[in-house]
């Protein structure tokens, strides 16, 4: 039931965005969920099955460029993550 309760809360969160003008923040702070979701549902599933597993919000750690198809900057995206690993 956490796990509901989380995407819930991200729902009505988002759906308090979309209630104002849309920006470009608050567009790809929407289409950004999709993978939060997709990270998290993975981690239960896997810890279901006890298997070893958290969810990292890649928000924390890849860095993009700004564009409909962005580019992830490795160079930089990468000592950022191994900082969450250690």
């Amino acid at each position: 039931a956490p796990l509901i309760n989380e995407f819930i809360r991200d729902l009505e969160r988002l759906a308090a965005l979309l209630d104002s003008k849309v920006t470009d923040a608050a567009y790809a702070e929407v289409v950004g969920h999709g993978e939060i979701w997709s990270a998290r549902l993975m981690a239960a599933v896997l810890s279901q099955r006890n298997l070893p597993a958290a969810w990292l919000d890649a928000r924390t750690f890849l860095r993009a460029e700004r564009a409909a198809q962005p580019q992830v900057d490795e160079g930089r995206s990468w000592p950022l993550l191994q900082q969450l690993l250690t």
